[in-house]
């Protein structure tokens, strides 16, 4: 009897009916649901086994939530996901035909707050409207890859907690945008706002001719940014400064037009201890062509302060202080004085020597007139003699 119950929930999964159109691979956990071949709506009493990874592919139309065009899914909410495999994410992994469109409403996924990844693959996205994705709630990764994204808004990804789910098999925080054709070539204002607990951002060869200054402006806890082969041609100078917690950033295939209001980021990465990877080379000015942006960088944009934040002014290469300027000038006044004071005692001195010399002529002929008054010799006339007579 035991043997017979355990052979009957053995093979009930393989005796019961799937969705039509979907087929189930064990070792994966995964269900394949061909679009073009269901019957909507995408039942979840008609499963098995719980589709705790969903691949719904050859997608093009309406994700309709109701009538006349829908509902897609129905019942899902009624999922136990304390029968998930913990080995597998679970997941909703969405991948349009070839040329295939999708247009979603926001109440498309109301029934998927148990999903943790969400994949839209290969899709032109013709409708992003306000709130699409809130019903997910948490997500550990978001991925839109291929295809393209038209009609996005502000709001598209209100509601919706990018983060690290510490529940998740792989803790990952990941919103990738690759591959894929924005069209307009620049994200909404605010687009990224809300993801405010997003740990890697990749946007990556999605047509993007511009970014805004506060495009990443409340990701504060992006470690890791990738904007690789876009059509940008220059980035805001404080595109990162408010992404305290930014790590890693990398820039591959841009066509950088090098100019210094354009590089800032290059010596904010530097003091900020972030590695940047990436060919940042300039295509103009002509004559950096093909060089680094930071040979033109450093060539033409850093000022080096040889005072060193001191004030003073800069001649002939050195720093003149105003220290250096007192002392410059203590010491011209003390020359001076010094001269002055030389010249004062030269001139005492000469004048004292004058009147010593003075003092000792007098002397001298002083002592020579007594002398000669004592040694002059008077003549004495004598008589004269008669007989001469």
């Amino acid at each position: 009897m035991v043997l017979r119950c355990i052979l009957i929930l053995i093979f009930v999964p393989l005796t019961l009916s799937n969705p039509t159109g979907c087929t189930y691979t064990t070792d994966i956990l995964l269900y394949s649901c061909d679009s073009r071949l269901w019957v909507l709506p995408l039942d979840f009493s008609q499963f098995t086994v719980q589709p705790q990874r969903l691949l719904i592919k050859d997608m093009s139309g309406e994700l309709a939530a109701s009538a006349p065009n829908g509902p897609v899914f129905s019942g899902f909410s009624v999922i136990n996901t304390a029968l998930f495999d913990a080995r597998f994410p679970p997941s909703l992994h969405i991948m349009c035909v070839a040329n295939g469109f999708l247009m979603m409403v926001k109440d498309a996924f109301q029934d998927f707050g148990w999903v943790e990844e969400l994949i839209i693959q290969d899709c032109d996205i013709l409708s992003l409207p306000a709130q699409v994705f809130a019903h997910f709630g948490d997500l550990n990764s978001l991925i839109i890859e291929g295809g393209s994204m038209d009609a996005m808004v502000a709001d598209t990804f209100y509601g919706l907690n990018v983060n690290k789910m510490s529940s998740a098999v792989t803790p990952k925080g990941e919103f990738i945008l690759r591959n894929t054709e924005i069209i307009g070539g620049s994200l909404p204002y605010g687009g990224l706002f809300t993801q405010s607990n997003v740990s890697t951002i990749i946007l990556d060869n999605i047509h993007l001719s511009s970014l805004r200054t506060d495009t990443f402006y409340n990701n504060l806890k992006l470690t890791n940014l990738s904007i690789s082969y876009n059509a940008l041609t220059s980035i805001p100078d404080n595109l990162f400064i408010q992404s305290q917690s930014l790590q890693f950033v990398r820039i591959y295939g841009i066509p950088w037009a090098c100019a210094c209001s354009s590089l800032g980021f290059i010596p904010y990465v530097i003091s900020n201890n972030i590695t940047l990877e990436g060919d940042i080379v300039c295509t103009s000015p002509a004559n950096y062509a093909n060089q680094r942006a930071a040979v033109y960088y450093a060539t033409n944009c850093i000022s080096y302060d040889v005072c060193a934040g001191q004030t003073g002014f800069v001649s002939a290469g050195k720093c003149i202080t105003v220290l250096d300027i007192i002392s410059y000038v203590l010491f011209v006044l003390n020359t001076i004085i010094a001269c002055i004071a030389f010249g004062l005692v030269l001139h005492l001195f000469l004048r004292l020597k004058e009147i010593k010399d003075k003092r000792r002529g007098f002397m001298l002929r002083r002592m020579f007139g007594v002398e000669q008054a004592k040694t002059k010799t008077f003549n004495v006339v004598k008589p004269r003699d008669p007989s001469f007579d």
